[in-house]
């Protein structure tokens, strides 16, 4: 399959629930052989977009050496969710727009639009906003499982930059820091 890509989007990812760390969608023997298969075919597997969750985050998958080989997007939702899952809260309405080389289908930027939810429920002519992008927000000069294992590594110690991913993350809805184990 030479020159031959796969894009992989699903509505429930692999992983934990970021705001409630302790938590999965997913059985443990089913996200261990879905990730064991995006490692096994990560040359081929370019995009990997996952929703479900309503919130703005990203999951890295690393090989057996510990290197990021896959980046997992999980895009914010334009249904505002409010979740009873301790620790998890809500979001306002968001949507991505990926903009992407053609050619090599790496990423370009992502950007996020979003709508101020009580914004829009006293004025429901209120217009959907540029939240950010990827590349301006996270100094990022590109996209991909490297880049952003850096920026998931930079966030354990810089309190800005982990504080604005979680301003992101919530879409602007009242952000606050998740409960549990989340910066490790």
């Amino acid at each position: 399959m030479e020159n031959k890509f796969v894009h992989i989007v699903s509505h429930i990812a692999p992983g934990v629930f970021e705001r409630t760390p302790n938590f999965t969608w997913m059985p443990d023997f089913y996200n261990r052989k879905f990730l064991d298969l995006t490692v096994k075919y990560s040359t081929t597997i370019k995009w990997m977009i996952f929703g479900h969750h309503h919130t703005d985050t990203f999951h890295i998958v690393k090989n057996s050496n510990n290197e990021p080989v896959q980046l997992m997007l999980m895009a914010p939702s334009v249904t505002p969710w409010f979740s009873d899952l301790d620790g998890a809260g809500a979001n306002n309405p968001a949507f991505r727009i990926i903009d992407y080389d053609p050619k090599t289908w790496e990423f370009n930027d992502i950007e996020t639009y979003y709508i101020e939810l009580d914004q829009l429920n006293k004025n429901p002519n209120t217009n959907w906003t540029l939240e950010y992008t990827f590349k301006n927000a996270y100094n990022l000069k590109t996209i991909n499982a490297k880049t952003m294992n850096n920026l998931l590594e930079n966030f354990k110690t810089n309190d800005t930059a982990f504080l604005q991913y979680i301003e992101y993350n919530s879409v602007k809805w009242k952000p606050q820091l998740p409960k549990g184990k989340f910066r490790s």
